[in-house]
């Protein structure tokens, strides 16, 4: 493997990454804004009923205790109901934590964890491979070079037998017809 080729493959594994990320970012903010839109709801009843329940409420209770008690009662009751709300707001966030993109997003680094363990392997290689070559320039380049230039010299000796064959032979010598009988098997023309 290359490193050109590993870097490519890194570099589209980053790519898959960071979509993986924009769109986990694009949920935080879906799930954030209707969190807010659940939050101001919730206030805005709230509020309007929180006044009137505790209207009525600290009335009620103010026949039977002292006023101070009956206030304390309404206030807990209202931290009650605040404390409900809160908890259904925090769980929508945990909801949207083990979405598909989170999943993508691991496997994508999972990926790119692998293809960079690729990669440096590829340039440990070529590092190793440069030091050889520093060490013997001559015995690293030479069996590169040497087996073509044996080979182009092997076939220039084989053409030239060849030719010296057929120089050697007289023009109106028949080409020589093989040892074996025909094929009895064959059809007779």
């Amino acid at each position: 493997m290359t490193a050109p080729a590993a870097t490519g493959r890194v570099v589209k594994t980053l790519a898959l990454l960071l979509r993986a990320e924009r769109m986990m970012a694009a949920r935080r903010v879906s799930v954030l804004s209707k969190q807010a839109g659940f939050l101001i709801g919730a206030a805005i009843f709230g509020l309007v009923a929180v006044v009137m329940l505790n209207a009525s409420a600290y009335l009620w209770l103010s026949t039977f205790w002292t006023p101070a008690w009956s206030a304390a009662a309404v206030g807990g009751a209202n931290l009650l109901l605040m404390g409900l709300f809160l908890a259904i707001a925090s769980g929508l966030s945990r909801r949207a934590a083990h979405s598909d993109e989170a999943k993508l997003r691991d496997q994508a680094q999972m990926q790119l964890e692998i293809e960079l363990d690729i990669l440096v392997e590829d340039l440990r290689g070529t590092a190793n491979d440069l030091r050889a070559l520093a060490r013997d320039p001559l015995g690293t380049i030479l069996p590169g070079v040497l087996m073509p230039l044996l080979n182009a010299l092997l076939e220039r000796a084989v053409a030239a037998a060849t030719a010296a064959a057929h120089k050697a032979r007289p023009a109106d010598t028949p080409e020589p017809t093989p040892d074996f009988p025909e094929d009895p098997a064959a059809p007779d023309a």
